[in-house]
């Protein structure tokens, strides 16, 4: 991402920062402009390495051991040896 793509981002959320002006309630206030960061924040962060996915606790393993393979089983038997 180069300097003038994270501008342009940070150009978009402007009005919506500005807007926050508007609220006469300071937790609100603070509310919703950690929103707008964190939102800004993930945009940066899908541009620079891709999308994010949904869960971070989902991990995904293209070829998983399982119990019934043979090699779980045959990693088994060298560490009870």
């Amino acid at each position: 991402m180069t300097e003038d793509q994270f501008v342009a981002l940070a150009r978009q959320r402007y009005q919506e920062i500005s807007a926050l002006n508007e609220l006469d309630s300071f937790f609100e206030y603070e509310k919703q402009f950690d929103q707008l960061w964190v939102e800004l924040g993930r945009e940066v962060l899908e541009k620079n390495l891709g999308d994010v996915p949904e869960s971070n606790k989902k991990k995904r393993i293209s070829n998983p051991i399982r119990a019934s393979s043979p090699i779980e089983r045959a990693f088994l038997l060298q560490e009870s040896e």
